[in-house]
């Protein structure tokens, strides 16, 4: 019990309340203006449960504040996918196994609710040697200086009949941003095709950059050969488990 200054009555809880001081200031000042107690204490009441009822009709319950909640702003959506032309058959088969190609493609899918049934934004990115023939025809050729990592190289398009090995994450924003630079930073590190610095070895270390996972798992120091699409096509059905495509299928916008 909470005892107030000496002469006073004791203070209750009843007397602590806020709600019970503005009832009781209300009631004096209905009665100064003619009303009498009981008409004054009805009208309080009235008024009293009419806030209520609002309050509940506005969801806020009695005595309490709801903070509404900021709506968070929606995300657009990236993947990342890594395919390969070959895993298995006869051209994999061969002493080199080196046949095929594999590239990287990411897809960005915009949150904008009036953009989201617009065509998503793809970008490819492929290592190719100067003198390939379709290289050189779309003049896309830099023997002089450059790197040999095209980006958006129409042979690197995605279809299931070129590329039917294909493995697809979704990215977050932090490891959309760091695409970019891995990119650059394989770019140069890939700057000109030999058969050790091929296209299945570019587009690995760059997932592998971006993901934290080794699509190709890392071999022994003693290791002599290199990585070839064929290798490439092979892990990318490990990472699917054992399929040529995801389990859960490619990326809808690809269907």
């Amino acid at each position: 019990q909470t005892h107030g200054a000496p002469g006073r009555r004791p203070l209750t809880a009843k007397h602590n309340r806020p709600n019970y001081i503005m009832k009781r200031n209300l009631t004096a000042l209905a009665v100064g203006f003619g009303a009498s107690s009981a008409d004054a204490r009805n009208h309080i009441r009235s008024h009293h449960e009419a806030a209520h009822e609002l309050a509940e009709g506005d969801g806020i319950a009695e005595g309490s504040f709801q903070r509404t909640r900021r709506a968070q702003t929606p995300q657009a959506q990236h993947h990342l996918c890594i395919y390969s032309e070959f895993a298995k058959g006869a051209k994999c088969e061969q002493l080199w196994r080196d046949q095929g190609h594999a590239a990287l493609m990411r897809i960005s899918q915009s949150a904008d609710d009036d953009a989201h049934q617009a065509p998503p934004t793809i970008d490819t990115w492929g290592l190719w040697p100067d003198l390939n023939d379709d290289i050189i025809d779309a003049g896309m050729s830099n023997v002089l200086g450059g790197s040999d990592v095209r980006r958006n190289f129409i042979r690197d398009v995605w279809t299931i009949d070129v590329y039917p090995y294909i493995h697809c994450r979704e990215m977050n924003p932090a490891q959309n941003t760091k695409l970019a630079k891995a990119i650059e930073v394989e770019s140069q590190r890939f700057a000109g095709w030999t058969p050790w610095n091929n296209c299945a070895s570019f587009v690995e270390a760059v997932f592998e950059d971006v993901m934290a996972t080794a699509v190709i798992p890392p071999k022994p120091w003693w290791h002599v050969g290199v990585e070839t699409p064929c290798e490439l096509g092979g892990h990318i059905r490990r990472l699917n488990g054992g399929r040529d495509l995801p389990a859960d299928g490619v990326p809808a916008v690809l269907d």
